[in-house]
């Protein structure tokens, strides 16, 4: 069976889902550099597999698969069911809830983060992520992970930006369940890789 293949550059937080959900399933990969700096996502070949010319794109076989969320629920389901994807509708319907809310709720806070260089802009950028940093200590009060006692899909769009919000946020961030999820998180090599040390 052909490799499956990633198409993106590593320090794309988009890319890291992708590049991190394939280290903690152990499955046999390689992946391409494409975006950025090196171009050809605006190729033909390229726009044949992905129309958005956008990355990450995944190659499996004859699947052709963009978008990265979608990308870590097919991983999920394809080399993950049982534990990273719950196979149970309803176990599985809380890891869709957070990975939907690391998307669209903490996502554009983060990159606000980011971008603010006025320091009053950076005040309210820190200032704005209170609301999610609150909303992710309570999730975690009572488990270890955001969907339950084990990493699964819901964990990958929020924690890719964590180390990013530590480091831009420090010192505003009194949030100690918060932070001892990150902590375990860092134990975890494919999470260092893929997402502090290629997203730092």
């Amino acid at each position: 069976m052909p490799m499956i293949t990633v198409h993106g550059r590593p320090n794309s937080s988009n890319v890291a889902k992708v590049m991190w959900t394939l280290a903690e399933l152990g499955v046999e990969h390689r992946r391409l550099d494409v975006g950025g700096p090196f171009g050809g996502n605006k190729d033909a070949a390229y726009l044949g597999m992905n129309p958005n010319g956008l990355i990450p794109l995944l190659v499996d076989g004859p699947a052709r698969i963009w978008e990265s969320n979608a990308i870590v629920r097919y991983l999920g389901a394809t080399y993950g069911a049982g534990t990273f994807w719950p196979v149970d509708a309803a176990a599985r319907s809380l890891s869709d809830r957070w990975m939907d809310w690391g998307t669209i709720y903490l996502y554009p806070k983060v990159i606000a983060l980011m971008t603010a260089k006025a320091p009053e802009a950076l005040d309210k950028a820190i200032a704005d992520v209170a609301a999610p940093c609150a909303i992710l200590d309570g999730a975690l009060a009572d488990s270890r992970f955001l969907a339950g006692d084990e990493l699964s899909i819901g964990d990958i769009p929020v924690a890719i930006h964590l180390g990013r919000l530590f480091r831009l946020a420090a010192g505003h961030l009194p949030y100690p369940n918060l932070e001892r999820y990150f902590q375990e998180l860092n134990a975890r090599p494919a999470y260092r890789t893929h997402c502090l040390e290629a997203l730092a």
